[in-house]
């Protein structure tokens, strides 16, 4: 008989049962790279791979970009002008009497006529090779990061057991986990080609309950903090364990279409995965409808979590600092550790508190607990064998039923005070399958379990989904509400009606790099190297003059040879950058893919944000106006609502994922798309080099825009994230996050959310956010944009005069 119990717990109000074979019982050594990981010291001399990453693309646009700027110094280093400016230095070392014997043509014929007689070739040739060198070193400072980013990510993910299998996910590779969740988020800055994700992934964290504590790896995550400021921070909480799940896995096979194509601006939500309503700026949206009622599963902080997937090392998060010398000795007697995770989750569930309205109570809300559960075989990277290994069993909090023996009136009770019945407690059910991820429709097996007074409601069920009904499936997921039969209205008058409605998203940030930006901001921190290197260069060219046969150094000094060729040097490089600068994709303003959420319920947006009328301030901000969007909730008073929003936006690399799947799959030189085992044990060294090398062309050359264009591996900017607050904003107010729902508020109140700046941390692609506020108005020092919206509660029963 199962004996499986849990107590009750408003923040935990639910518990996975029977499931002791799934949680970790070994402590981790935090040692991916024994299991398959690659580190920075698997690549060798780097200096000599990245020198021939360069010889492999020489022909790329890239290549003759090079080849474009050395024909610009050519041109610029005319032989009749450098005649002239040298002929200037033989005078000086002859003297005008020697000059004039050793020359007479120039005399009578001018510079032009000594051309011939000049080592005008030698001068070029000596200019022109530091030029080309330095351009070289430019492109390898780009491409070092993204070398190691890639190597990191060949493979990203392996199992925690060595030797387990990297073609599908079988039972021991599955673990599960159970906790409140601290943050969640789509992830702003996933590798881009469908070897490695459909469409980005969905990021869980959670707080593991102590039993479950096994799962974390012994280093943090991040495992470290190398390129943060003071005032950074990861947002990934001390002591969490994340997540993932491949948004777009998730959908079904026929929805998965929508990956085939390139996808269009307005197709970005749809493309965000099936728990993510899709929006055009500009519509209207309420929560509440049936189009809606299948919406929701991502969790949001606050809420209880259970997760079941493949436990994985992530090996792109490395305890050592990306490009550290492998040679050293700290290196060398500290080998690279990694956090642990979930990736591809199997299964999920989540629960929130909130009112429904039955059929049987008619129009009324009562006060309920909805729980959330989905599971699929699609990992994105990767598959899951199956769906369950045993039966899922969960025990459920119910929310408190009405007084013992509630009297229901049947007559005028003012005349008959004798005319009811005693109604007791029924439980109402109302179970939703989820849409778009192909899933059964198979219903789970509900138990009510007896309560210990036998005269009280109950105040639990037992939840089992049996592996039966999962196998040989591919998805499977559900929304099911749990309440009460309500005749007498007595809890229908503890639910209060909430409404949100986001008034407008104003960015505040003025100083997000473009690409174009960034690409002159890595030019301007090594400019005045490139050009120290280039002048050390030239000042060593030596040449003899002819017929007074006297060597010297035209290019050293303050002689005008030298000036000149400093001058064309400094250019050369402008160009070059100048040249880059044009091969970005062109973007007139930002790309956000943009989502709010509250209670759980998120809606996606792609819009470019838009510069406000000149009079608002030096440097304005941009505005959305969302026209409405609204949020619709019934909560009971006690219920959180909870307010939540992140976002993307878009760069060059990002903008990938948005390509046709045939233009973002990493394939063998037969075209053989790479399998997830090929790369995780390529065939040999030379594949996983070429491996190496086609994966950073996509990162430098992958661009919507075609092969006319450069990436150059710049990633998309992560946007801000506003999260509930469950340890230090949770109230009764409303600007309170989470709020608790009270008695009515009164009046409509406007709230106001601001963002912390986050960036991404490059080539660990770490998400940090600037920490810093104010010391009087607690807002963010530097915020990134700021949501305003209306708050409004009123009662849904208005108390009468007695």
């Amino acid at each position: 008989m199962n004996t499986a119990t849990k107590p009750l717990d408003r923040r935990k109000p639910f518990r996975r049962v029977d499931n002791k074979a799934f949680i970790p019982i070994r402590a981790l050594d935090g040692d991916g790279a024994a299991n398959g990981c690659r580190i920075d010291k698997d690549l060798g001399n780097i200096d000599e791979k990245l020198e021939a990453f360069l010889a492999d693309t020489r022909d790329s646009v890239l290549g003759k970009t090079v080849g474009q700027v050395i024909d610009i110094v050519r041109l610029a280093l005319n032989p009749n002008k450098l005649a002239d400016l040298l002929l200037a230095v033989i005078k000086k070392e002859a003297g005008d009497v020697a000059f004039a014997l050793a020359f007479p043509l120039v005399k009578a014929l001018g510079a032009a006529a000594a051309v011939p007689l000049l080592p005008i070739r030698a001068i070029v040739e000596g200019i022109i090779t530091p030029i080309e060198t330095a351009l070289r070193v430019f492109l390898i400072s780009v491409a070092r990061p993204i070398m190691i980013r890639a190597n990191r990510l060949l493979p990203q993910w392996v199992p925690v057991e060595v030797g387990l299998s990297s073609n599908s996910v079988d039972r021991r590779q599955i673990i599960e986990i159970e906790g409140l969740c601290t943050r969640s988020f789509g992830n702003p800055v996933d590798a881009p080609l469908v070897n490695w994700h459909t469409w980005f992934s969905w990021n869980v964290e959670v707080q593991p309950e102590p039993e479950y504590a096994k799962a974390l790896s012994p280093v943090s995550d991040p495992p470290n903090t190398s390129g943060m400021t003071g005032t950074e921070r990861s947002i990934i909480k001390p002591g969490t364990f994340e997540i993932q799940w491949d948004a777009g896995a998730l959908l079904s096979a026929g929805e998965q279409a929508i990956y085939n194509t390139k996808i269009a601006d307005k197709d970005m939500p749809k493309a965000d995965g099936p728990m993510v309503i899709a929006a055009a700026q500009g519509n209207k949206i309420e929560n509440g409808g049936t189009e809606l009622d299948t919406a929701f599963v991502w969790p949001m902080p606050g809420m209880f979590v259970w997760a079941s997937g493949r436990h994985v090392y992530d090996c792109s998060r490395v305890t050592h600092k990306a490009g550290a010398d492998p040679k050293k000795a700290d290196v060398e007697a500290a080998p690279p550790k990694m956090c642990a995770m979930i990736n591809p989750a199997r299964a999920m569930a989540t629960a929130r508190w909130q009112a429904f309205q039955f059929r049987e109570n008619g129009t009324f809300f009562v006060p309920a607990i909805e729980f959330m559960f989905i599971a699929s075989r699609r990992g994105g990277y990767i598959q899951h064998d199956t769906m369950a290994d045993e039966d899922y069993v969960f025990i459920i909090d119910l929310p408190p039923g009405p007084s013992p023996a509630s009297p229901y009136p049947i007559a005028n009770t003012d005349n008959v005070p004798h005319n009811t019945l005693v109604v007791r407690p029924r439980l109402l059910k109302s179970l939703r399958f989820l849409e778009r991820i192909g899933g059964k429709a198979v219903n789970p097996i509900i138990e009510i379990l007896p309560p210990a007074d036998g005269a009280k409601p109950p105040q639990q069920v037992r939840l089992t989904i049996p592996k039966g009904i999962l196998d040989g499936a591919d998805a499977y997921g559900f929304k099911l509400s749990l309440g009460w039969h309500d005749p007498s209205l007595e809890l229908a008058k503890t639910v209060m009606l909430c409404e949100v409605d986001v008034k407008s998203l104003q960015m505040r940030l003025t100083d997000r790099d473009n690409p174009a930006q960034k690409l002159r901001k890595i030019f301007a921190e090594q400019e005045g190297d490139l050009k120290k290197t280039i002048f050390k260069e030239l000042e060593k060219v030596e040449v003899t003059l002819p017929l007074i046969n006297v060597k010297v150094f035209p290019l050293k000094g303050d002689g005008p040879v030298a000036v000149f060729a400093r001058k064309v040097a400094s250019d050369a490089l402008e160009a070059f950058i100048d040249l880059l600068v044009g091969l970005l994709p062109t973007e007139k303003s930002e790309e956000w893919l943009f989502r709010i959420g509250v209670n759980g319920v998120w809606v996606a947006f792609f819009f470019e944000p838009v510069t406000v009328g000149p009079s608002r301030t030096k440097n304005p901000p941009r505005d959305f106006n969302a026209n409405e969007l609204t949020f619709k909730f019934a909560l009971a008073k006690g219920d959180e609502l909870m307010f939540a929003s992140h976002g993307t936006e878009f760069d060059p690399v990002g903008d990938i994922m948005r390509q046709g799947i045939n233009d973002r799959t990493l394939r063998f030189e037969s075209g053989q798309r790479a399998l997830w085992s090929s790369i995780v044990d390529p065939p040999s060294k030379k594949e996983r080099d070429r491996l190496l090398f086609e994966y950073m062309k996509k990162m430098m050359f992958g661009t919507t825009d075609g092969v006319s264009k450069l990436s150059l591996g710049f990633d998309n900017s992560p946007l801000g994230l506003i999260d509930p607050d469950i340890v230090g904003n949770r109230g009764p107010s409303q600007q309170n996050n989470p709020t608790v729902v009270k008695d009515e508020f009164g009046l409509t109140v406007r709230a106001q959310r601001l963002a912390h700046f986050a960036r991404a941390i490059a080539p660990e692609m770490i998400l940090v956010e600037n920490t810093a506020v104010a010391p009087v108005t607690l807002f963010p020092v530097k915020p990134d944009y700021d949501l305003r919206y209306e708050l409004t509660v009123t009662e849904q029963i208005k108390p009468t005069n007695a």
